[in-house]
Protein backbone atom coordinates (compact mmCIF):
# COMPACT_ATOMS: atom_id res chain seq x y z
CA UNK A 1 0.00 0.00 0.00
CA UNK A 2 1.28 3.57 -0.84
CA UNK A 3 0.54 6.20 1.38
CA UNK A 4 0.49 9.49 0.11
CA UNK A 5 0.70 12.57 2.35
CA UNK A 6 2.73 15.69 3.18
CA UNK A 7 6.41 15.88 4.04
CA UNK A 8 6.88 14.57 7.52
CA UNK A 9 9.71 14.56 10.25
CA UNK A 10 10.45 15.89 13.95
CA UNK A 11 12.14 18.90 15.62
CA UNK A 12 15.33 17.44 16.33
CA UNK A 13 16.26 17.63 20.31
CA UNK A 14 19.36 19.65 19.97
CA UNK A 15 18.05 23.35 19.85
CA UNK A 16 15.40 23.06 16.68
CA UNK A 17 13.08 25.68 16.11
CA UNK A 18 10.24 24.70 14.61
CA UNK A 19 10.56 26.98 11.48
CA UNK A 20 13.96 25.21 10.92
CA UNK A 21 12.47 21.96 11.26
CA UNK A 22 10.02 22.78 8.73
CA UNK A 23 12.81 23.78 6.58
CA UNK A 24 15.24 20.97 6.90
CA UNK A 25 12.16 18.51 6.68
CA UNK A 26 11.59 19.64 2.97
CA UNK A 27 14.93 19.66 2.36
CA UNK A 28 16.12 16.20 3.27
CA UNK A 29 12.78 14.49 1.82
CA UNK A 30 11.73 16.83 -1.62
CA UNK A 31 14.75 18.92 -2.17
CA UNK A 32 13.32 21.72 -1.64
CA UNK A 33 14.22 24.95 0.33
CA UNK A 34 11.11 26.89 2.18
CA UNK A 35 10.49 29.89 3.87
CA UNK A 36 7.82 28.26 6.46
CA UNK A 37 4.74 30.12 7.48
CA UNK A 38 1.84 30.02 9.20
CA UNK A 39 0.83 27.37 11.37
CA UNK A 40 -2.20 26.10 9.94
CA UNK A 41 -3.09 23.16 11.98
CA UNK A 42 -1.97 20.42 14.57
CA UNK A 43 -3.35 16.50 13.91
CA UNK A 44 -3.14 14.50 17.08
CA UNK A 45 -2.32 10.72 16.46
CA UNK A 46 -2.91 7.71 18.36
CA UNK A 47 -1.26 4.10 17.75
CA UNK A 48 -2.76 1.28 19.85
CA UNK A 49 -0.87 -2.43 19.64
CA UNK A 50 -0.93 -4.48 22.16
CA UNK A 51 -2.19 -2.78 24.61
CA UNK A 52 0.52 0.04 24.49
CA UNK A 53 -0.66 3.29 23.49
CA UNK A 54 1.93 6.20 21.16
CA UNK A 55 0.58 9.87 20.80
CA UNK A 56 2.32 11.75 18.02
CA UNK A 57 1.09 15.29 16.87
CA UNK A 58 1.70 16.33 13.44
CA UNK A 59 1.97 20.33 12.67
CA UNK A 60 1.28 21.61 9.49
CA UNK A 61 2.77 24.36 8.18
CA UNK A 62 2.34 26.84 4.93
CA UNK A 63 5.87 27.18 3.38
CA UNK A 64 6.59 29.41 0.20
CA UNK A 65 9.37 27.21 -2.18
CA UNK A 66 12.17 28.64 -3.23
CA UNK A 67 12.38 26.59 -6.41
CA UNK A 68 9.80 23.96 -7.77
CA UNK A 69 12.47 21.50 -8.85
CA UNK A 70 12.32 18.30 -6.78
CA UNK A 71 14.81 15.95 -6.23
CA UNK A 72 15.14 12.58 -8.06
CA UNK A 73 16.10 10.90 -4.77
CA UNK A 74 13.78 11.80 -1.83
CA UNK A 75 14.55 11.45 1.43
CA UNK A 76 17.53 9.87 3.46
CA UNK A 77 18.69 6.37 2.92
CA UNK A 78 16.97 4.61 5.58
CA UNK A 79 13.61 6.43 4.54
CA UNK A 80 11.51 4.50 2.35
CA UNK A 81 10.41 7.77 0.16
CA UNK A 82 9.78 6.62 -3.34
CA UNK A 83 8.31 9.46 -5.35
CA UNK A 84 8.08 13.29 -4.63
CA UNK A 85 6.02 15.82 -7.07
CA UNK A 86 3.85 18.26 -7.37
CA UNK A 87 -0.06 18.00 -7.61
CA UNK A 88 -2.91 20.10 -9.61
CA UNK A 89 -5.49 18.19 -6.90
CA UNK A 90 -4.65 16.35 -4.16
CA UNK A 91 -5.08 12.62 -4.69
CA UNK A 92 -8.75 10.43 -3.43
CA UNK A 93 -6.23 8.63 -0.72
CA UNK A 94 -4.02 11.39 0.38
CA UNK A 95 -3.89 10.66 4.44
CA UNK A 96 -5.52 13.94 6.34
CA UNK A 97 -6.62 14.74 2.83
CA UNK A 98 -10.45 16.43 4.26
CA UNK A 99 -8.78 18.11 6.21
CA UNK A 100 -6.08 19.74 3.65
CA UNK A 101 -9.05 20.44 1.69
CA UNK A 102 -10.36 22.45 4.37
CA UNK A 103 -7.49 24.27 5.42
CA UNK A 104 -6.44 25.42 2.40
CA UNK A 105 -10.00 26.24 0.63
CA UNK A 106 -10.60 26.42 -2.67
CA UNK A 107 -7.43 28.21 -4.19
CA UNK A 108 -5.31 25.48 -2.45
CA UNK A 109 -2.73 25.96 -5.67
Amino acid sequence: RVNRGLPAGSVEATDDEPRAAVDRELREETGLGVEPGERLAVVRNVLRHDGAEREFRFAIHRATAETTRVTDEPGLADEEIEVVRWVDDIPADTLDRDLLLELLGDGWC
